[in-house]
């Protein structure tokens, strides 16, 4: 098993013969072959979705914020403490 969260190189699967599992902790898992993997019989497992309920929940507070112009009000707030 293989644990990777960044830069993937397909030779990497020429050196670990044993090799059978990858764990990647992203969400999007794009830079590694699935073809190359799929050849050398190694299985590959991604974080899709894991974020999915926070990001919806940070851009519903995010508009919020904006249709409740907060970014204007705290300027102004900053300006009279100043």
């Amino acid at each position: 098993m293989l644990v990777i969260s960044g830069l993937w190189r397909d030779d990497v699967l020429l050196r670990a013969k044993r090799l059978c599992f990858i764990q990647s902790i992203s969400a999007g898992p794009d830079q590694i072959s699935r073809e190359a993997l799929k050849q050398h019989g190694v299985r590959l497992a991604s974080a899709r979705g894991v974020n999915a309920r926070a990001v919806a929940q940070h851009v519903m507070a995010l508009m919020l914020a904006l249709a409740r112009r907060l970014p204007e009000a705290r300027e102004a707030d900053h300006w009279r403490a100043a």
